[in-house]
């Protein structure tokens, strides 16, 4: 693994390479675009996995649905059942006071209609959304072309206890 290469060189997610050059950028392309280029979905019969690795990949999710952000899990639920629909895009995601009515929370939206989705944009700080190409062999059906995303926070909140979670399924206690 390598050292952490941030675009602002603290914690902004990259969408320029190491490699790039003032005069030259290059443009990473989107998560999506790496998910889908690494798994083609192909049904190939393994003899070293079983279905115990889905029950496996399914106890890291449920782990990872523990974190502040639990949008990730939508995608990873979504990923493991299959069922590729615009209602599963709706992920938990981070709640934020409510700019009109400070007791009230709001759900972060990263995915706004006919919003660019670069990561110039002014965003929640929060969000960092994916783009969907438009030939996406599952969303560009449905005519979708943002998933919602939002970073987990780096940090717990001041004052909250650390819990454990279900981290004995992660570590196989």
């Amino acid at each position: 693994m390598g050292k952490a290469a941030y675009q602002d060189g603290i914690s902004a997610p990259r969408h320029l390479s190491v490699t790039s050059k003032p005069s030259r950028p290059v443009t990473l392309p989107s998560a999506r675009q790496v998910s889908t280029a690494l798994s083609r979905n192909k049904d190939a019969q393994s003899p070293d996995t079983t279905f115990m690795l889905v029950q496996f990949a399914q106890f890291i999710a449920h782990d990872i649905s523990n974190s502040t952000s639990s949008s990730l899990m939508a995608l990873i639920t979504a990923a493991l059942n299959k069922y590729y629909s615009g209602a599963l895009l709706a992920a938990l995601v981070e709640k934020v006071p409510d700019p009109n009515n400070s007791s009230n929370s709001v759900t972060v939206q990263c995915c706004l209609p006919n919003a660019n989705t670069s990561p110039n944009c002014p965003l929640h700080p929060s969000c960092f959304p994916i783009s969907i190409p438009a030939n996406d062999r599952v969303f560009g059906r449905l005519n979708i072309t943002c998933m919602e995303f939002t970073r987990s926070k780096p940090a717990p909140v001041t004052g909250c206890a650390l819990s454990m979670f279900i981290l004995t399924y992660a570590s196989g206690n």
